[in-house]
């Protein structure tokens, strides 16, 4: 019997049994097709915590991956708790206070989900992608460089979709795909703003709510919905330091720093595993290789993000089209 509740997340077909309220529900799919990822819910503790600690990430959830047997446990605050089968095809959740529900979902969407996709041969960056009528960019920076700021201000004046402000999903990077152009898939369509840029650039307070754990940080899905699952990456923009004389430069990228500047993004399931970083070095090459990569510097000025914006897009149309 099918899920009452069917999602695409990163190019894959997830069945639930419980409503994930920040992605957009897939309805275009017969009963017959096999999910990739199936989420249940319990009301009991899906495994004790006697397994192998694997690995600990930093962060407002505080995730921990732990190994059992030939299964996996990730926990986090509040004592939500996912038990994932070994090749990432079942999920087993757990939240055990109904206050925590907002909690529970976001880390659900925002954290387990994308790395499970990871776990299915996907690269996955912390970075954010759009699309448009010709395929997709991705933008990539650290932590408060304005990745969010500028996909709010590139989908407003460009009318593109966003498809990830956080971490988006490439697949067509494995060895036998060699020379096919990755294509960058949908996860969360919307974004994650500090209120000076939420009130700045992006949508009115409709399409807006505070994300849990923070007073003053929204998530927001702007109105335009829908739109590819997918697109082909045309482009990659690296957001460099503000620049100091109120200037908007670029320059394409060469050599080794794109591969270091995409390397050191990636998302993986498992970071303690050797053979995962290879395996994400590997497509971080492929797709280094296959997509021109740019450096953007420009001031930290909302007022100037339309023309940041257009200069953009302008690269855009100087590249070879591709075919949606």
């Amino acid at each position: 019997m099918p899920a009452p509740f069917a999602y695409m997340f990163g190019g894959l077909l997830i069945h639930s049994g419980f409503p994930l309220s920040d992605l957009c529900p897939f309805e275009d799919i017969g009963t017959e097709i096999e999910p990739d990822i199936f989420l249940e819910y319990s009301d009991q503790p899906p495994a004790e915590r006697t397994g192998d600690l694997i690995y600990s990430w930093q962060g407002r959830y505080k995730l921990v991956l732990e190994a059992h047997g030939r299964d996996w446990l990730l926990h986090g605050d509040a004592g939500i708790m996912a038990l994932i089968s070994g090749c990432g095809t079942r999920v087993l959740c757990h939240c055990p206070d109904s206050s925590g529900s907002l909690l529970f979902l976001s880390m659900i969407v925002r954290r387990i989900l994308p790395r499970l996709c990871a776990l299915h041969n996907r690269l996955v960056l912390h970075a954010a992608s759009l699309a448009g009528d010709t395929g997709a960019i991705v933008v990539l920076g650290g932590s408060g460089a304005g990745k969010s700021t500028l996909t709010t201000a590139l989908a407003r004046s460009l009318n593109w979709a966003i498809l990830a402000d956080d971490m988006p999903i490439f697949r067509d990077l494995s060895s036998e795909n060699a020379g096919i152009i990755p294509h960058a898939c949908k996860s969360l369509p919307g974004v994650s703003l500090w209120r000076p840029s939420k009130e700045a650039v992006g949508p009115d307070d409709r399409y807006c709510e505070i994300i849990p754990g923070y007073r003053d940080k929204y998530w927001c899905v702007p109105p335009r919905k829908g739109g590819a699952e997918q697109a082909p990456v045309r482009a990659i923009f690296c957001i460099g330091l503000p620049s100091t004389d109120q200037a908007i430069e670029w320059k394409q990228l060469s050599g080794a720093d794109p591969m270091v500047i995409a390397a050191s993004q990636m998302v993986l399931f498992n970071p303690a595993s050797k053979q995962e970083r290879e395996q994400g070095m590997a497509q971080v090459k492929s797709l280094i290789e296959t997509v021109p990569a740019y450096a953007i510097s420009y001031p930290r000025d909302f007022a100037a993000l339309p023309m940041i914006a257009q200069t953009i897009r302008n690269i855009c149309d100087t590249l070879p089209q591709t075919d949606l």
